[in-house]
């Protein structure tokens, strides 16, 4: 904390009131009289205010009175600064520069119309997304979900004031050091699309047989036999009905039913076969299965817990779609539910080695349950797939990840504001089987590829951090007096403020929180 007497040399310190028109705007579904005439223009939500830049990729328009255009309307130079929302959300802002001819606020949106040169608005609106924060937390009003400033504490946010030349040679060193920030952070962005593209072209190569030499090229290279995939497939549905059996009669004699015949093994349904209209060629020796045919006949492919309710130390561990995170799991992060009711949902019980799949919302992703989280449970948001051994779960994990099943994912997706895929349409996905030898290679290169497709991104990761600190370091120094050098023989602001009758009484009591906060 500093006051003013602690200031650079030619700073001054005032409200945000005394040097600014403080100004909200139009409420939505506000209602008017029949007798005024309407006219409909756009206008900034707080979704459209950013902290250091405007997002108009969506701007709304809205119904006004004629009259109240003219009031609401936004100028150049006016700085904008957000209301409420969440709290990451309070007072961030941008100067509005022009960029629709006509635009006008929303309620939740305040702007600051700088008189006279008081301070540049970008200056002004660069201090409320860093030294202001402090401010805005502080005296922002919370409720259970939301946090709100209302214009009286807006107007009483001090402001540090530099000199009017200091501040051209701020902004212009600001804008020239953000620059090479935002090119560099660019060209980041543009190794993390390839990156992505590069891990699809991967996980494409890998389930269409073009990753690794396949088996049966090696075979006759070698001189050996293999083991085809529609004979490993037949194998994998032998077992499955063959537990599907043992499990439905250990049932009938534990109620005391032993049978008397076999009659009673004509229930089990064979699984459909895949659909391979749309397939493209399989190199030799691959074959197609389905989800249902390749899972257990016992441990069916299901959702689980609708409700899990409020968390339970030491209750039963539950995934939910957001602990699925980069396709890996932290059981740490977990939530827990009351035993009773995951009882109730013990069909989606989890063991070591299922793979999860994420059908509701960010649906697609896939993870393997890990030995700590056996016994544990999911929600309605993901499927379990209890994958049938010999069958490498690893490279069934890849198949559904790979480009080709995440587009099927998203044609059968259903739902407006949250979508889903249903458990009817997770059965027949199509998995392409390669012999088992090769499955193994094949996910060896996967994760040996991507394992440094991954120690490149989090080194993308620690720069873009890196980055947001510079970015940080170099507005906190701006508002320091110690990003540019200063001329002693500038006009002080304060005499520029007492010129134009804007100094605030006690204004030397108005004291600033230090600490710059992410712009």
């Amino acid at each position: 904390m500093r006051d003013a007497a602690r200031l650079p040399s030619g700073w001054t310190l005032a409200t945000l009131g005394v040097i600014a028109d403080l100004k909200g705007g139009v409420t939505k579904g506000q209602r008017y009289g029949a007798a005024e005439k309407l006219t409909t223009v756009p206008y900034l939500r707080v979704a459209n205010v950013q902290r250091g830049h405007l997002d108009l990729s969506s701007v709304t328009e809205i119904a006004v009175p004629v009259q109240r255009v003219a009031e609401l309307r936004l100028v150049p130079g006016d700085v904008l600064f957000t209301e409420g929302g969440d709290r990451d959300k309070l007072g961030r802002g941008w100067v509005w520069q022009g960029e629709l001819p006509l635009c006008i606020h929303q309620n939740h949106v305040f702007r600051a119309r700088i008189r006279g040169q008081t301070i540049l608005p970008k200056l002004l609106s660069w201090y409320g997304n860093t030294m202001g924060q402090a401010y805005f937390l502080e005296h922002g009003k919370q409720t259970t979900n939301l946090a709100s400033v209302n214009m009286t504490k807006l107007g009483e946010l001090p402001v540090l004031i530099p000199p009017a030349k200091e501040q051209a040679k701020i902004v212009d060193e600001v804008e020239t050091q953000l620059s090479r920030i935002d090119a560099g952070v660019a060209a980041l962005e543009r190794v993390q699309a390839n990156l992505k593209r590069y891990r699809a072209s991967v996980l494409k190569a890998a389930v269409e047989g073009r990753l690794v030499s396949t088996e049966a090229e090696l075979a006759r290279a070698e001189g050996r036999d293999y083991e085809p995939a529609d004979k490993l497939l037949g194998r994998i549905l032998k077992e499955r009905r063959a537990r599907w059996e043992a499990a439905a009669l250990a049932k009938m004699k534990a109620k005391g039913k032993p049978p008397t015949d076999d009659r009673w093994k004509a229930k089990y349904i064979e699984p459909e076969p895949p659909d391979t209209s749309g397939l493209p060629e399989l190199p030799e020796g691959w074959g197609a299965a389905t989800l249902e045919q390749i899972t257990s006949a016992v441990r069916v492919i299901c959702y689980g817990i609708l409700m899990p309710k409020e968390h339970v130390p030491d209750g039963v561990l539950y995934v939910k779609v957001k602990d699925l995170r980069g396709d890996r799991l932290d059981v740490s992060t977990l939530s827990r539910t009351h035993p009773t009711i995951a009882a109730k949902y013990d069909r989606a019980s989890l063991a070591a080695g299922d793979l999860l799949l994420a059908i509701r919302g960010t649906y697609g992703r896939v993870a393997e349950v890990p030995p700590e989280l056996d016994g544990g449970n999911i929600t309605q948001d993901t499927a379990r797939l209890a994958v049938l051994l010999p069958l490498d779960r690893r490279f069934v994990a890849a198949s559904l990840r790979s480009p080709t099943t995440q587009r099927y994912f998203a044609r059968v997706a259903r739902g407006v504001a949250v979508k889903g895929v249903n458990i009817g349409d997770v059965r027949p996905t199509v998995v392409l089987v390669a012999p088992l030898a090769e499955q193994r290679r094949i996910v060896d290169e996967v994760e040996r590829q991507l394992s440094a497709i991954n120690e490149i991104e989090q080194a993308i990761g620690t720069s873009r951090r890196r980055s947001a600190h510079m970015r940080q370091a170099i507005l906190r120094h701006a508002f320091e007096g110690k990003l540019v050098p200063q001329d002693p023989n500038d006009e002080p602001a304060a005499l520029a403020l007492d010129a134009g009758g804007k100094t605030p009484r006690n204004c030397a009591r108005v004291r600033v929180d230090k600490k710059a906060r992410k712009p």
